[in-house]
């Protein structure tokens, strides 16, 4: 891997929390070295040029470290966060290993939820530890034979709930099994299932940026049904003819909160990075198991309704091209869709998270055209918003407190 990979990869979108000042110093150094002469020369190996780059190099720190130092005594707010909302559902488990299997998965993501503060509802066939329900549907508390409503209108109700507008994202995640007809999609819950067409209605209204984790068999189609703006689609299956147990869902409760998942290294696992991880988990586990492997997820955020595969990837960057001039493959919002802190966040402002997008963007948009610009030309243009990038990123770490002193031992 080139020095240059291994820089960009914690540049392009947040470096690792908590970073002391020493490191901060050594990532813009890098910014330096891999936008000057080369991008091919590994880690390890020395460099004849050394010398004067890490002149230009500590040229470079000292520039950012002055204007951290004019700027560090002013410390503004902190952007204020809103809450998400977190609508956990798990369907009908059809037999008891799998009951507690989804009750397991829906455990994970409870976890997840509760540490990113969330508003929780609960629907489904969810063990006691997790909601308190019963497994099924009883009779109305009232003693008279209506039944209680039904896990299909708990869920249209409580989406009907959510206020349609806001920062703060709504993530639904429905775990359990799924079935499809050569027509229509569903999703399997206690009494009458929910169709892919009757959930996009009833998420028409949500305008807040919106996830919709799909971790169950046949639950491809729902991207078709489900894509839009301001929306992060993962199915379980790349098509409604998977139709096999799926194990995704699994492995991406398990990544959700795990630093391990934290593939760039920002003290955040994205959803993207989770699917991408759940999705080696599931073809590492076929593959150990010498057996074809019967689903294949799929991420959409674009708005298209296509989906895009874990193989269109290497780490979180997009390697794979589009089959058309006119399309634009997956990723780029699901890369910033968290769900909660593996590590603690830095105190950015508003106009702050701002000009890390503005820049960021700026970033994307030059690895796009890096072909066309030519090596030179690319390096030269990449170089003043990478720099800016981490002086933003010093800026702000400036204003974290003290790391606790670790006693000296005796």
């Amino acid at each position: 891997m080139t020095f240059y990979r291994l820089a960009s990869r914690s540049l392009l979108r947040r470096p690792r929390f908590r970073l002391t000042a020493r490191i901060a110093k050594v990532r813009l150094a890098g910014v330096m070295l891999i936008c000057g002469l080369t991008q091919s020369v590994a880690l390890a190996q020395p460099d004849e040029t050394a010398p004067a780059e890490q002149a230009a190099s500590t040229a470079a720190v000292e520039v950012v470290q002055a204007d951290v130092a004019e700027t560090a005594s002013a410390v503004p707010e902190p952007a204020a966060e809103s809450v998400p909302d977190l609508i956990l559902v798990v369907g009908a488990a059809g037999e008891a290993e799998y009951g507690e299997a989804f009750a397991e998965w829906a455990n994970r993501w409870q976890a997840a939820g509760e540490g990113a503060g969330a508003r929780l509802t609960l629907i489904g066939n969810h063990e006691p530890a997790i909601a308190g329900q019963a497994d099924d549907i009883s009779p109305a508390d009232d003693g008279s034979e209506a039944e209680a409503a039904s896990d299909r209108q708990r869920l249209e109700a409580a989406l009907s709930a959510l206020e349609p507008n806001g920062e703060a994202a709504v993530w639904l995640v429905m775990i359990g099994h799924g079935t499809f007809n050569q027509q229509t999609a569903r999703f399997n819950l206690r009494g009458p299932d929910v169709a892919a067409a009757e959930l996009a209605t009833w998420v028409g209204r949500i305008r807040r940026p919106l996830v919709v984790v799909n971790a169950f068999s046949s639950s491809g189609p729902f991207i078709n049904a489900l894509s839009g703006d301001n929306r992060v689609i993962v199915t379980a299956t790349r098509s409604g003819i998977e139709q096999d147990y799926s194990r995704f869902g699994d492995y991406l409760s398990r990544a959700i909160a795990d630093p391990q998942a934290d593939i760039d290294h920002d003290g955040e696992v994205s959803i993207l990075e989770a699917f991408l991880v759940a999705s080696a988990e599931v073809r590492d586990f076929y593959q150990a198991a010498d057996r074809l492997q019967t689903e294949h997820a799929l991420i959409d955020d674009n708005g298209d309704g296509l989906g895009t595969p874990p193989t269109a990837f290497r780490g979180t960057r997009l390697v794979a091209r589009p089959g058309s001039a006119d399309q634009q493959l997956d990723g780029k919002l699901a890369a910033k869709t968290t769900l909660v802190a593996v590590a603690p966040r830095l105190p950015f402002t508003a106009d702050e998270l701002a000009q890390r997008e503005q820049l960021e963007v700026q970033i994307e948009r030059l690895h796009a055209d890096r072909e066309t610009l030519g090596e030179d030309d690319y390096q030269s243009a990449v170089l003043p918003p990478l720099i800016a990038l981490a002086k933003l990123y010093q800026k702000v770490e400036s204003r974290l407190p003290p790391a606790p002193q670790e006693p000296d031992e005796e």
